[in-house]
């Protein structure tokens, strides 16, 4: 297991970010598979906040259900499992780390 950053970022609740040196390496076992390598994200979420907490999901799996476009809301200490969609894991080895978790709006 590589470490990878996570980043809260103002706009969005959980953002992967891929250092320098590991796309490197990444890049180098690709070419050693002839690309055939797969790479799996999984981030363990929880809410240590005293309150729900709404937020958007692009595409990922939430407890291995699929989920895209959509608001779903955390219940205070709950926990979840993200597993990212293989084009968010492409693009942060590609270094544009990408927004997984975005705040969501407040219900209406």
């Amino acid at each position: 297991m590589r470490r990878m950053r996570i980043a809260a970022l103002a706009a969005a609740v959980l953002a992967l970010a891929v250092p320098d040196a590991l796309q490197k390496k990444i890049a180098s076992a690709k070419k050693d598979t002839f690309g055939s390598m797969n790479l799996s994200v999984l981030v363990k979420v929880t809410n240590d906040t005293k309150e729900e907490f709404r937020f958007g999901v692009g595409a990922a799996y939430i407890d291995n259900h699929p989920v895209t476009d959509r608001v779903l809301v955390a219940p205070a200490g709950a926990s979840f499992i993200v597993r990212l969609s293989d084009v968010a894991v492409d693009a942060a080895v590609a270094g544009q780390d990408p927004a997984i978790l975005k705040v969501a709006p407040p219900k209406s």
